[in-house]
């Protein structure tokens, strides 16, 4: 579910809906999948959806008329399993599903992604588990968490060393609370506590 251009998107079972700020709610089209939970992600201008099959694109130019407008489109990307995508500082940020790998689109065109803008949560080798966007992309994985920055070069987002939890996350959800990332988290160890990122220092808010 998402607010995008002041209307509300959210998609069940495979139908993506947009309700209207006139109270109107409209069928766009279907995704084809539903392995997992559906994200999505805007620009401001474009609007993204995945569920961990494809990714698609809301079509502004198809005529909304019908039970299947046909106006969600699969976008062509070239990896498999894009369990989540974000908006983080110019581009689209897509988490590959049973690998460490995270992907990226070009800048400001979510329709658009490059064979070779990729990389690899490398602190530990778990699995990437989920992403997030605050001042830093944050990438959560199994049992280790880190924090990306924008250097600006041509593949831009790179790991800042003092960043690195030694604390995953549980479940697909980290939320932005109070200007911090706060999420369920637990250690190799099977430890499980809710934590927030104060800084790059984890601060235990349950016990």
């Amino acid at each position: 579910m998402i607010v995008h251009k002041n209307n509300l998107y959210f998609v069940a079972g495979t139908t993506v809906y947009r309700a209207t700020a006139a109270n109107n709610v409209e069928v766009l089209g279907k995704i084809t999948s539903t392995i997992t939970t559906v994200t999505m992600a805007s620009d401001g201008f474009n609007l993204l959806i995945a569920d961990g099959n494809s990714i698609y694109y809301f079509d502004t130019s198809v005529t909304i008329v019908g039970s299947n407008p046909g106006a969600i489109k699969a976008i062509s990307i070239p990896f498999s399993n894009p369990f989540s995508v974000i908006f983080h500082d110019g581009h689209f940020v897509a988490r590959e599903g049973g690998s460490g790998k995270f992907w990226i689109s070009d800048k400001y065109d979510g329709l658009t992604w490059n064979a070779l803008q990729f990389a690899t949560a490398e602190d530990k080798p778990d699995d990437l588990v989920n992403i997030a966007s605050d001042k830093f992309l944050w990438l959560f994985g199994e049992y280790t968490t880190q924090a990306y920055y924008n250097d600006g070069s041509s593949f831009p987002f790179k790991p800042n060393q003092q960043s690195n939890m030694r604390y995953g996350i549980i479940g697909k959800t980290a939320v932005v609370a109070d200007n911090s990332i706060v999420w369920l988290s637990r250690t190799s160890q099977g430890q499980m506590r809710v934590i927030k990122a104060q800084g790059f220092q984890p601060l235990p808010l349950s016990t």
